[in-house]
């Protein structure tokens, strides 16, 4: 049981993450394929309306930070880009499956780099690791899945989310908690 400092703690905090966010129809495409890889390899697909590709995971601020993860976030001026998903695969050590595109549009990998930059002139931390555009269409795989291509899903970005997820036993969710428009391109 937490005590209750722990739980004023938690409930003063939010963990969070800059991710795109499909429209409705992207997401269902993208779901579609998430349950066919789960039927092939026993795991669980992803709810369309959980799905995104996470830019820069920041972790669990205090609520006084979100002021200046927007403030970050808004001083990031990049263009509308569009994503290629094409390719299925899986990473064994954390038992996801994912869709991701063969080429990364160099688009994406600048809207993320200019999102650490932006953080790191707020003196803002967060998680470091390499990006490696993909979306998780499905969790606790039981089998591997071997790198193919699929039938491509044409996602147009226009903006990009500041996400708060709340973790629960049948899995995450995820809030808007924020939305910024990239430029038209």
């Amino acid at each position: 049981m937490l005590a209750r400092a722990q739980v004023r703690a938690q409930a003063a905090s939010a963990r969070v993450f800059f991710a795109l966010w499909p429209e409705a129809a992207t997401a269902e495409r993208m779901a579609q394929i998430g349950a066919e890889l789960a039927a092939r390899t026993g795991g669980r697909a992803v709810a369309a309306t959980a799905l995104h590709m996470t830019l820069v995971f920041v972790g669990s601020v205090p609520e006084q930070a979100l002021a200046k993860l927007t403030a970050a976030a808004a001083s990031v001026r990049e263009c509308s880009f569009a994503l290629m998903l094409d390719r299925v695969g899986s990473w064994r050590q954390s038992g996801i499956g994912w869709l991701a595109p063969s080429a990364a549009p160099v688009a994406v990998l600048e809207l993320g780099d200019c999102l650490r930059a932006a953080l790191r002139q707020q003196q803002i931390a967060f998680d470091a690791k390499r990006f490696a555009p993909h979306v998780t269409v499905v969790r606790k795989l039981s089998k591997t899945l071997v790198a193919a291509t699929v039938q491509p899903i044409e996602w147009p970005v226009h903006e990009f989310v500041l996400l708060r997820s709340r973790l629960a036993a049948d899995g995450a969710s995820y809030e808007p908690i924020g939305r910024w428009a990239l430029a038209d391109g």
